[in-house]
């Protein structure tokens, strides 16, 4: 007979640990592209270099496009956690 697994599963720890490393590189990956989409947007729009405006622009629109994505990302990597803790209970898996 083999024991009943309870909230001390090793392998819980690895489940935890690789859904926070998700959310949080989520997290940094969206500060990263929102930063770079303003920083290309406001460098499109706000100077006088007219040949390149045009391109600012276009990779600016691309940033928002991935802050958006990576946004998502982490709402689904929050609702991966609290599904996580609701099937393990809230202190499943942490050290």
């Amino acid at each position: 007979m083999s024991a009943p697994a309870d909230e001390s599963d090793p392998s819980l720890i690895p489940q935890r640990l690789a859904l926070q490393r998700r959310r949080t590189w989520a997290i940094v990956l969206a500060v990263f592209w929102t930063v770079s989409a303003v920083w290309w947007l406001s460098s499109g729009l706000l100077t006088d270099a007219r040949a390149l405006d045009a391109m600012r622009v276009a990779v600016g629109a691309v940033s928002v496009g991935l802050a958006i994505a990576y946004a998502l990302t982490v709402r689904r990597a929050l609702r991966d956690i609290r599904d996580f803790d609701a099937r393990h209970g809230a202190d499943a898996g942490r050290r």
